[in-house]
């Protein structure tokens, strides 16, 4: 840039763009219902996964007898 003002100004004109998009993608407000929708889908993620976990870890179990039994 040709002075340190050029440089300050294109800063925070991309500063000033960067925040306008993640406002538009993840809005300040969010109502209650869809705050708790977005909890549920969360929490059922969540056992989900540990649901998965269990069963790839069963799985692993059964992989190391099966090799070691060779």
């Amino acid at each position: 840039y040709d002075s340190p003002y050029d440089a300050f100004t294109n800063y925070m004109n991309i500063l000033g763009d960067f925040i306008s998009r993640v406002d538009a993608l993840y809005p300040v407000e969010i109502e209650n219902e869809e705050l708790n929708s977005l909890l549920t889908t969360i929490k059922n993620q969540g056992e989900e996964i540990e649901k998965l976990q269990k069963e790839l870890d069963k799985y692993k179990k059964k992989a190391a007898k099966k090799t070691a039994a060779e």
